[in-house]
């Protein structure tokens, strides 16, 4: 008799087939009657839920649900073939097979045993599944936080099939009933598959400015690190005034990137990456800021001593020399009506004059004119004002609605030569027109009034 046995279990879509087994066979001949064999295939199926990647430092789960299997006989006596017979029987179940050959009676009893095992920066337990049922069991893959090269574990699953078979002959020949032994069979196949792994990295991000490379450009090195290990060639995003300009290299500088003399807002965004030379590492973002501040560079001359000397219409402050004038500084009107240098009133024009007016080239070719003809007459009205009070408050009327006007530039932005054109030109015409055209406006009005009361007379 011989026995033979195909062990068939199937795996989902996702995951590879296993190759069908085949068991080696033994023989028994039934005396003066011919050989009997028995040939048996049993196919199993078995579902394995993984998951799709688990990261370092963490344990996923891995489910194997085994299903009812199948087992098909086949009889081969005397020449004839008998089957096969097709009978539904599950893990841990002993079965009659009921066949029609009435001399022999065949019974049959599987189970299975799984042993996980894992290749990689990982570990599993348990390290033994035993199926008598078709319960679905557990494995716990923990992948280690230190994984090193790797961006994937081999999960492997060698599952050794265990098929109790036995027959009886009931044949009397002789007076002699020969009966069949029970087998034990084992037969070792294995499932295997790669689970990819990811480890998250925590970064930082410094940022470097340089502000010499050439008047109204900078340049950036946005510094990367891991620790000591310093990121090179990954993006990293730049911002001026929360608009992106353009994306450089991590821990390289950048060309030249053109500002324009005023205060900016600079920020670099290192976004979420994966390493370079393995997949599985993950670098996590990280943002830096800075503030940048680009002033139009002024003529400075000093004698040996190394003292500042400032050019006329113009005096130190912070050791450079700024222009003097009604802009703020040394002005000498505003200084005599309001008191003081640090009077609201004269800073507001200090501001005005270092915030919006010296920001661009026509701002300080205004300043640099209006001194020449400011310094002509300034002096006298200053030197009157300290001496006649009364003068000094009419002063102080006049200046007002100046100042006033003035005060509008500190909520506009004046970024661009033609922006500070437009805003100049319309506060000369408003001022022209509180000034003198008002004035003219009233004077011509009670002149008007003046003749006609005459003429009735």
């Amino acid at each position: 008799m011989v026995f033979m046995l195909i062990f068939s279990p199937f795996l989902s879509p996702s995951y590879a087939q296993i190759s069908n087994q085949r068991i080696p066979a033994s023989s028994t001949e039934i005396i003066s009657l011919g050989p009997l064999e028995i040939q048996l295939t049993y196919s199993l199926d078995i579902d394995i839920a993984m998951p799709k990647k688990i990261t370092a430092g963490n344990t996923e789960e891995v489910r194997i649900t085994p299903s009812n299997g199948m087992l098909d006989t086949t009889f081969f006596f005397n020449g004839e073939s008998y089957g096969p017979y097709s009978n539904s029987i599950g893990l841990g179940e002993e079965k009659d097979i009921a066949i029609d050959v009435p001399i022999l009676n065949v019974y049959a009893k599987p189970e299975i045993n799984a042993h996980p095992m894992v290749k990689g920066p990982a570990s599993v337990s348990p390290d033994l599944l035993q199926f008598n049922t078709t319960t679905t069991k557990s494995v716990q893959i923990h992948v280690n936080d230190n994984i090193g090269t790797n961006n994937s574990i081999d999960l492997q699953i060698p599952i050794t099939l265990f098929l109790e078979v036995g027959a009886e002959l009931d044949i009397l020949l002789a007076s002699k009933t020969y009966p069949v032994e029970t087998f034990e069979i084992n037969r070792f196949t294995t499932i295997s598959s790669y689970i990819p792994i990811e480890k998250f990295v925590y970064t930082n991000l410094n940022l470097e400015v340089d502000e010499s490379s050439k008047e109204q450009y900078i340049k950036i090195n946005p510094i990367v690190t891991l620790g000591k290990t310093t990121l090179y060639d990954y993006p990293v995003n730049i911002y001026i005034d929360d608009k992106l300009i353009q994306t450089v290299q991590s821990s390289r500088w950048s060309g030249d990137i053109l500002l324009g003399y005023e205060t900016h807002s600079v920020k670099a965004e290192f976004t979420q990456t994966q390493d370079k030379s393995n997949s599985a590492i993950i670098y996590l973002e990280s943002i830096d800021f800075e503030s940048v501040s680009l002033k139009k560079p002024t003529s400075l001359s000093t004698t040996d001593s190394g003292n500042l000397q400032c050019g006329s219409g113009t005096h130190e402050e912070n050791g450079q020399c700024v222009a003097d004038g009604l802009f703020g500084g040394g002005c000498l009107i505003a200084t005599a009506t309001y008191g003081s240098e640090l009077a609201p009133q004269v800073q507001n024009l200090r501001e005005i004059r270092d915030n919006q007016f010296l920001g661009t080239e026509s701002g300080m070719n205004f300043i640099n004119f209006f001194n020449e003809f400011y310094y002509s007459f300034s002096p006298a009205i200053a030197d009157y004002e300290r001496e006649n009070p009364v003068f000094r408050e009419a002063v102080k009327l006049a200046l007002t609605p100046m100042i006033s006007s003035l005060s509008i530039l500190n909520h506009v932005d004046m970024d661009s030569e033609a922006e500070m054109l437009g805003y100049g030109f319309s506060l000369i015409l408003l001022n022209v027109g509180m000034y003198f055209v008002a004035p003219a406006v009233v004077i011509i009005g009670i002149k008007k009034k003046f003749f006609y009361f005459l003429t009735l007379d």
